[in-house]
C-alpha cells in the first residue's frame, strides 16, 4: 500500500474498489476468523487479523476510513513511547 499515513487504506479501497467481488469479502472475513483463532495459540494470529482487516477495507470504505484513523494513532502512540523510553 501507497500513500502517506492515514491515507493509505482509503487510497487501496478507492484502488481495488472496481474489482469488488463477494469473493474477496469472504476471502477477508475467511482470513479474519482464521486470525481471531490463532489470536488463542501462540503465534502471528495479530497479523493474520490485520491481513484480513486490509483485505475487507478495499471493499469497504467504513473500515479503510478506521484503519488510517488507527494508524495514526498507532504512530502517534509508538513515538510517545519511543520518547519516554529514551
Amino acid at each position: 500500500m501507497d500513500g502517506p499515513p492515514g491515507r493509505r487504506f482509503a487510497r487501496y479501497h478507492a484502488r481495488v474498489q472496481t474489482r469488488s467481488s463477494y469473493l474477496t469479502m469472504a476471502m477477508g472475513l475467511a482470513t479474519v476468523l482464521l486470525g481471531l483463532l490463532l489470536t488463542l495459540t501462540p503465534g502471528p494470529g495479530f497479523l493474520v487479523l490485520l491481513i484480513g482487516a486490509a483485505i475487507i477495507a478495499g471493499q469497504s470504505r467504513r473500515l479503510a476510513r478506521a484503519l488510517d484513523r488507527a494508524e495514526l494513532r498507532l504512530r502517534r502512540a509508538v513515538r510517545v513511547f519511543r520518547r519516554r523510553g529514551s
